[in-house]
């Protein structure tokens, strides 16, 4: 879903599925936020591994670098930014408001985890 602003269209954060935070406690959202990589992709190292492992050594040397880059990229986003941008055509709802605080919440710990563990990460994918 996105929110147009002039010429640009912005992503809007919404409710799906794959979330499944409704209905969680503190507490179980506070236990989601800290899931490591060996989890978050819910399936083996093995799996990755074999589709990562008939790669040469030029297409593992880009994946590497996309990594550092979409890191770099997720580093730069501003929760700030995005919350004015989503303020333009008015004031969000205390729901809106909580909503993006608990995506925020998880968007800051999956970026750290993801920063500490970048190496298991690619291990996951069975690169080096």
């Amino acid at each position: 879903m996105g929110i147009r602003s002039g010429d640009e269209e912005d992503a809007v954060v919404t409710i799906g599925p794959p979330a499944a935070l409704i209905g969680l406690s503190k507490s179980e959202i506070e236990a989601r936020r800290r899931i490591g990589p060996e989890n978050f992709f819910n399936t083996t190292t093995e799996s990755y591994g074999r589709n990562y492992s008939d790669l040469d050594e030029e297409q593992r040397q880009l994946i590497l670098e996309t990594v550092n880059a979409l890191l770099e990229r997720a580093r730069a986003f501003s929760f700030a930014d995005y919350r004015e941008k989503l303020q333009i055509d008015g004031d969000l709802s205390s729901g809106e408001l909580q909503h993006l605080e608990i995506v925020e919440g998880i968007y800051n710990q999956r970026l750290e985890v993801l920063e500490d563990q970048r190496d298991a990460v690619l291990a996951v994918m069975g690169l080096p």
